[in-house]
């Protein structure tokens, strides 16, 4: 069951945005991946300890070996590009298969409790000298899940309102 994502051009976060009665409506777009997302792909097993640095990211469970637990953690910058004060009223997160199996499965989006540096993100490890509270990323809510299906350049889209 792997799900890869292309690294460039391939996340995007969309956000729509009220301000006060003096602003319009505004949809900010934060697509731009050298600049305006961090990323990692963190994976478990006997790989637990290993930085992927600038690896697709991937999601994979594999029943019988750890090695083959995948996740994607990303971050995206908001404090740069949604203006202070500013509400967000819809955020709408879209990933591109660029590699997938044949079996369908089901793809979920959870808010992580910690933030990570893509540098030093590992199964194990967030940040350097910082571990997960939980191997393999602190997760919190989940915003969303859709099942994922196998067609390559397939846009999957979140509501992570």
């Amino acid at each position: 069951m792997l799900n890869r994502f292309r690294h460039a051009a391939a996340l995007a976060l969309g956000l729509i945005l009220a301000g006060s009665s003096a602003f319009a409506q505004t949809t900010v777009s934060i697509s731009e991946p050298t600049m305006q997302v961090d990323d990692a792909r963190i994976q478990g097993g006997t790989l637990a300890t290993t930085v992927f640095p600038k690896e697709r990211l991937a999601t994979k469970v594999h029943p019988s070996s750890a090695t083959y637990h995948r996740r994607s953690v990303l971050k995206f910058d908001t404090h740069n590009t949604v203006p202070s004060g500013a509400v967000v009223q819809k955020a709408t997160l879209t990933l591109t298969i660029s590699k997938a199996d044949p079996e369908s499965r089901t793809l979920g989006i959870y808010r992580l409790s910690q933030t990570f540096d893509e540098d030093y993100a590992s199964w194990i490890t967030r940040k350097s000298g910082s571990k997960w509270t939980t191997a393999g990323g602190d997760l919190a809510e989940k915003f969303a899940q859709t099942p994922v299906g196998s067609s390559v350049g397939a846009k999957i889209a979140f509501d992570v309102t």
